[in-house]
């Protein structure tokens, strides 16, 4: 195609999507993305054959960018539903102990660390700090089961040490542009702070890939951590005003596009958007750690690219 049809093929393009904004997302509307698809062949012979002026072609490129969903095919899809983790998929415990509640999902408890604070006058002591602390856990328990106990997986067990951190992945063929959905809830008790991960790992061992650390309690803190050589480097950190560690319903989307265009929603509110092209290459492995407190995921959907 000559170097004036496609730059005239272009700016007919771009003069739709912006004389006619569309109202649908591609995620929402085929016809959308049927469009921006085509855009984007246009904007990539244009950039090919340099058909139009830099500002021209990052203008097209970013107009495809803003209405473009790659995030077409799914990878994987849980919600524990079945009552176990070890099918379809195949989720394996590296530490800690898992076990599956019918209302709230894959559930996690680790006790490492309870915060401490100054005693003064007019506080309790120590030992009667303790035993309140032990008596409001066990009815906090007592109050997330669903009638008829906990259901429990074949292959969990309670017998590991709660002080260790609770590990879970499952492999996958995960494309390098990825979308991730995860609907979650953190049961703590008062003074106890959450801190949990959610990584997307390269290779076995885990030392290449990303790690979105969420931690909860006094400060509420969302960061994304580079994993290379296995060690870990920080790319965005957020501290956030709302605490999902209340107890009730969340949902994490944690996006990335073939551009290294990063996007990470809480409850449908941009927490952080960033461009990071550290990898090319596709992820093996998705890994649940949880270091402190107490997570339930009750869902969660990997989107990938053709």
């Amino acid at each position: 195609m000559p170097r004036s049809l496609i730059l005239s093929a272009l700016v007919i393009w771009a003069l739709l999507f912006t004389i006619h904004p569309l109202p649908a997302a591609a995620a929402e509307d085929p016809a959308v993305q049927d469009m921006v698809d085509e855009l984007r062949e246009l904007t990539e012979k244009s950039r090919g054959q340099r058909a139009a002026d830099r500002w021209l072609q990052q203008a097209l490129e970013d107009l495809v960018a803003k209405y473009d969903w790659p995030w077409r095919r799914e990878l994987l899809s849980e919600d524990f539903s079945d009552g176990e983790y070890t099918s379809n998929p195949e989720w394996k415990v590296s530490s800690g102990a898992f076990w599956i509640d019918a209302s709230l999902g894959l559930r996690s408890r680790v006790e490492r660390r309870v915060r401490t604070e100054e005693a003064s006058p007019g506080k309790t002591s120590e030992g009667e700090e303790d035993l309140g602390r032990a008596l409001l856990g066990a009815l906090l328990n007592q109050a997330l089961k669903p009638e008829g106990g906990e259901k429990e997986s074949s292959t969990a067990s309670r017998s590991p040490s709660r002080e260790e951190p609770a590990r879970i992945h499952v492999g996958a063929e995960i494309t390098n542009a990825f979308s991730l959905e995860m609907a979650f809830s953190v049961h703590n008790a008062p003074r106890v702070d959450g801190h949990f991960e959610v990584a997307l790992y390269q290779d076995s061992r885990g030392d290449f890939g990303y790690v979105l650390v969420m931690q909860t309690g006094r400060e509420v803190l969302l960061d994304l951590i580079r994993l290379r050589r296995g060690r870990r480097e920080l790319v965005y950190g957020a501290r956030l005003e709302a605490n999902p560690g209340d107890g009730r319903p969340h949902e994490l989307v944690w996006r990335q596009a073939s551009d290294g265009q990063v996007e990470v929603l809480l409850d449908g509110e941009a927490t952080m958007r960033i461009r990071d092209r550290a990898f090319r290459d596709g992820y093996r492995w998705l890994e649940l750690v949880n270091q402190n407190g107490e997570l339930a995921v009750r869902n969660l959907t990997l989107m990938g690219t053709p």
